[in-house]
């Protein structure tokens, strides 16, 4: 099992994120993103608003950057998928994604990613090496790791290292619930 959510960071003043997503507050309150739906505000202005994996595709982030960039990430831990996108004025910029499950050095990007993805880049796959080398049977995927660092170098945010307060993470109800397509309506559209 793992995580199969997606996130996006924002300086957006909330009220403006969540009548975007036409979304309401419902009163309870975590310590950390346990809702489907949820909103947690961070140092720096910065604003995350969790949800499941394929609600912040490109349609919706695009629509939702139109006044504030913003950051989204994908994170699906059953096929070690990880992405980060950066919108800006309507538009995707740049995005950068790794998907493990097949080749665990894959990693592929599109757009200006900004130089230091190419530092951590190296810096994790020397990691990756080391990794390698020391006990390959129980290596990890490390460059699943590589857009979420640079995710996090704009939001300071991690879906799995989120140390909140008592309450920091706040439930999301949506006003309209999003059709949830079935396996075989992915596979063939529809």
């Amino acid at each position: 099992m793992g995580y199969r959510i997606s996130w996006i960071g924002t300086q957006a003043p909330i009220l403006d994120i969540l009548s975007a997503i036409d979304a309401v507050e419902t009163g309870s309150s975590a310590e950390f993103p346990d809702f489907e739906y949820c909103v947690v505000s961070l140092e720096g202005g910065w604003t995350v608003v969790w949800a499941p994996e394929e609600f912040f595709n490109n349609q919706r982030c695009k629509a939702l950057s139109a006044t504030h960039p913003i950051i989204a990430v994908s994170v699906n831990e059953t096929v070690m998928y990880s992405d980060a996108r950066w919108f800006e004025n309507g538009e995707l910029v740049w995005s950068i994604w790794h998907q493990g499950d097949e080749d665990r050095s894959h990693l592929e990007s599109s757009g200006p990613v900004p130089d230091i993805g190419k530092t951590i880049e190296r810096a994790k796959r020397v990691e990756q090496a080391e990794d390698d080398a020391s006990e390959p049977e129980y290596s990890v995927d490390v460059i699943f790791e590589i857009p979420l660092a640079l995710a996090a170098t704009y939001c300071p945010f991690k879906h799995d290292e989120f140390e909140g307060d008592k309450g920091a993470c706040k439930e999301l109800r949506l006003k309209t619930t999003p059709q949830r397509r079935g396996f075989l309506q992915r596979l063939f559209g529809g």
